[in-house]
């Protein structure tokens, strides 16, 4: 078992870069875990497992701000960008110009 600050639950002692965390809320405490893991990583592949964990954050993210969660902010407000939607569809056929 490992020992965890009780405080934040955040794991105790130095980080592990290869130990996966698990994302399945959006927490204090599971941001904390998932940002200990980034400035543990040095290697490319264990940065991927980093982009697979902040990648799960967004995906919760914005199914959050869909469903109008309580406290779910758009991502409009909050980062200056609009929310996910399908793009337009494009035209495959060549211009006329």
């Amino acid at each position: 078992m490992v020992s965890t600050d009780t405080a934040n639950g955040v794991p105790a002692g130095p980080a592990n870069p290869w130990f996966v965390v698990d994302v399945e809320r959006i927490d204090a405490t599971t941001v904390a875990r998932v940002l200990r893991q980034v400035r543990a990583s040095e290697g490319l592949d264990q940065l991927a497992y980093r982009e697979t964990e902040i990648d799960a954050l967004w995906s919760l993210v914005d199914m959050a701000v869909r469903a109008g969660m309580p406290g779910a902010r758009s991502r409009s407000r909050c980062c200056g960008r609009r929310t996910t939607r399908s793009a337009p569809a494009t035209s495959t056929r060549p211009s006329t110009r």
